[in-house]
């Protein structure tokens, strides 16, 4: 290895060189790390090629790829220096880990060696890459290894494979957000021309997905893929009622495969609660099957026609198994349309320490599952008492219960409100409230409608999608562009 020094670490075992593969890959890591680093600690590297050191940074992550004390320390410093805009040649490396008191760590005689190893040349970004490469093996070697453990002891099998699942993409995914980055103008004029073209043919804009509810979506503009949408309110305003009336609108009205997480009713109730609802009959009349001729009638035409409806029910509230059932659920759906989870508040994270944290990662979690999979999730909410202490009802961002940061994952807030279940039987210019939801928009990140939209079911227009004008500018003029949703 030359005359650096460091620290030895006796082997356990005895390594044959010439037919040991561990041999044969610890000594290719060796030599990929003193390339590496051998280059940056050039001393004109910087003049050479200005390039290569942020190429470097780019790839090289962390300092845990190194595996000594003295390489992980001489690159964290040349990193600190970089970022102050210095030029880390040997003297500026040496003067910042004296100041540091990190000299005996990696000493002058480390930092000056180094230099010797390394020329710059065809080889020198290929060495950055068999790094980085490598070092993503060893972690993949070694979560094989520590899944085969949570098997051995008995974890159920969704909570291994979702374990799996999150650390595989956790070691690839700087190398993917590397290889999927794109310009950002010739994305949005890629984007702006795909809604141009379907605009003016009259067709959905993909991938959006439409409420039940007219109204909302000529506000809102519908929820787009990769969005999370928080649903909210207290027991009694119909969030459920609305998300199965949503749901099934997505799946029938649209077309899209639909996935329903449920922690607080069967998939048989809420069949059975969605068809009473579409066949307009009273829901303990048809429990009890007390029904007359024509309300049977309907009834079962309401269910023929759930039973074509294209939805996965779901009921495991571990927040692995609702990941783990989600991630599945796309990769065997063709053009997979959105996901509601009823309600986030029973959902459980075994591996939270606190309530308040546990619910924090469960949103956070689901938000970066929509932006991953580019699906819409609707996730529905219960509201902390606060709200009944008030005067007036309609709830606002502070009731959201347990933490404060689902309203910050959340893409869109909306809370429901129904004024006849205060008792309040006419509104403030003397309309009746009678079967009146109020939809209040609290939150929309894409700059969309934020207030209050009234919805009485009785006397709504059948829901149509909403479409836009786009405008484009001219190809290469940099021009920016608003697309009015």
């Amino acid at each position: 290895m030359g005359n650096i020094k460091h620290e030895q670490t006796a082997p356990t075992r005895y390594i044959q060189p010439t037919t040991d593969p561990d041999y044969r890959i610890y000594s290719d890591y060796q030599e990929a790390q003193l390339n590496v680093l051998g280059l940056i600690a050039q001393d004109n590297i910087g003049v050479i090629n200005p390039e290569y050191l942020p190429y470097v940074r780019k790839k090289i992550t962390t300092s845990e790829i190194f595996d000594r004390d003295s390489y992980r320390v001489y690159y964290e410093a040349v990193c600190a220096l970089h970022d102050r805009g210095l030029m880390p040649d040997s003297r500026v490396v040496i003067k910042y880990l004296r100041e540091n008191n990190l000299h005996n760590i990696c000493t002058a005689y480390d930092v000056v060696s180094l230099a010797q190893f390394g020329a710059f040349g065809l080889n020198s970004y290929y060495w950055v890459d068999v790094l980085r490469g490598m070092w993503d093996m060893m972690q993949i070697r070694r979560l094989a290894g520590d899944v085969s453990n949570m098997e051995l002891y008995g974890n159920p099998p969704a909570e291994v494979a979702a374990e799996f699942v999150s650390r595989m993409l956790e070691i690839v995914k700087d190398e993917t957000q590397q290889q999927t980055a794109k310009s950002a103008s010739e994305e949005q004029y890629r984007l702006a021309q795909q809604m141009y073209d379907l605009t003016m043919q009259g067709k959905e804009l993909p991938g959006i997905i439409y409420t039940h509810v007219p109204e909302l979506n000529e506000k809102t503009g519908g929820i787009h893929p990769g969005e999370l949408c928080l649903i909210a309110g207290r027991p009694g305003m119909g969030k459920t009622e609305q998300a199965l009336l949503f749901m099934s609108h997505c799946a029938m009205k649209q077309g899209k495969p639909t996935f329903y997480a449920s922690f607080e009713m069967k998939p048989r109730e809420l069949i059975n609660r969605l068809a009473v609802r579409i066949a307009g009959v009273d829901q303990l009349k048809a429990r009890t099957m007390s029904l007359r001729p024509d309300e049977y009638d309907a009834y079962q035409g309401a269910l023929m026609k759930l039973s074509k409806m294209p939805v996965t029910f779901h009921s495991d509230p571990t927040l692995a198994g609702v990941l783990n059932a989600i991630d599945v659920w796309v990769k065997s759906t063709q053009n997979p349309g959105p996901v509601f989870i009823d309600y986030l508040q029973l959902m459980n994270n075994s591996k939270a320490s606190n309530r308040e944290r546990e619910i924090g990662e469960i949103s956070a979690a689901l938000k970066q599952l929509a932006q991953r999979l580019n699906i819409p999730i609707i996730l529905l909410s219960q509201l902390n008492r606060q709200v009944e202490a008030r005067t007036d009802k309609r709830p606002m961002l502070s009731d959201l219960r347990d933490s404060g940061s689902i309203e910050q994952d959340a893409d869109m807030v909306i809370f429901l409100y129904r004024p006849e279940y205060y008792g309040i039987t006419v509104d403030d210019v003397g309309e009746s409230t009678e079967g009146l939801t109020e939809f209040i928009i609290s939150k929309s990140r894409g700059g969309g409608f934020v207030g209050t939209v009234k919805h009485d079911p009785a006397k709504a227009a059948p829901s149509q999608p909403v479409y836009n004008a786009v405008v484009l500018p001219p190809r290469g003029t940099g021009e920016s562009f608003v697309v009015p949703f």
